[in-house]
């Protein structure tokens, strides 16, 4: 999906939903953050396409790393599996979402400073 078609869609459903309730508000979040996943996930991909040596040798690091962490963790007790799983799941959904308030902070930010400078 591209930026053009997720704004038109954003701007329709915003539209429509107005006014209807808590039920369409929900919709309504839940189309933005779908909509800002999509946006996400295609500005890491091209990042990815695009990375220098040093980022790749950070990449295929942690890649191992992650490979070598998985082993350990199925080594030690169930319980303590869950604990270290759970850590690690929990850990990245914070990331995840920090990651998702930056980007629409950013998107705010420069909203702000187009209107600063008379640009909109």
């Amino acid at each position: 999906m591209d930026y053009e078609t997720i704004f038109v869609y954003m701007f329709v459903y915003s539209n429509e939903f107005d006014g209807k309730g808590d039920e369409n508000a929900m919709e309504k979040s839940e189309i933005f953050e779908s909509a800002i996943r999509e946006l996400t996930e295609a500005a890491i991909s091209k990042r990815k396409e695009n990375l220098d040596d040093s980022e790749q040798q950070l990449y295929a690091e942690v890649k191992a790393l992650s490979s070598q962490a998985r082993d350990i963790v199925k080594s030690l007790p169930e319980d303590q599996q869950k604990i270290l799983t759970d850590y690690f799941e929990k850990t990245n959904l914070i990331a995840d979402h920090e990651c998702q308030h930056l980007y629409v902070q950013g998107a705010k930010d420069c909203v702000e400073l187009l209107k600063k400078l008379g640009a909109l």
